[in-house]
């Protein structure tokens, strides 16, 4: 079972600030911090939409799609990743975001990690090698987690 903090010690950091700095500096932080998950939110719902309306849409079922119908697509496709994250979120499906974290970090980990590392000191690197410890490395983790 991972670690996953109670509600008490999640926002400790956020009581600690507004009680150790004054009101307006606890505010710019605040601002800093939700600024900051909203640009990458927003980043992240762009990124999938666009991969799955240039990546699926238009190239395996409708290649020949004009930009005006893509548009409206990606509209679509975002508003629905969206409502489907806000879903999880109010479902507050904490433990289950975790470990899709935790899966997809470990397993770019080890898959790269091991990679870069022989590329950059080892000159007897190949490429077979390098695919070899890749898929090696996430096959790994994917048994391992």
């Amino acid at each position: 079972m991972p670690f996953v903090p109670s509600r008490e010690k999640q926002f400790a950091s956020l009581r600690l600030c507004a009680e150790l700095f004054p009101a307006f500096f606890t505010g710019i932080f605040l601002v800093i911090v939700l600024a900051a998950i909203m640009s990458t939110a927003d980043s992240l719902l762009l990124l999938a939409s666009s991969a799955v309306v240039r990546d699926v849409v238009q190239k395996i079922f409708y290649p020949n799609l004009s930009e005006k119908h893509l548009s409206f697509y990606g509209k679509l496709t975002t508003g629905i990743i969206g409502a489907g994250a806000l879903v999880l979120a109010l479902a507050e499906v904490e433990k289950m975001i975790f470990w899709f974290v935790l899966f997809a970090w470990s397993g770019l980990a080890s898959a790269f990690t091991p990679v870069v590392f022989c590329s950059l000191f080892w000159k007897r690197t190949t490429r077979a090698g390098a695919i070899a410890g890749m898929v090696g490395g996430f096959l790994t983790s994917m048994i391992w987690v």
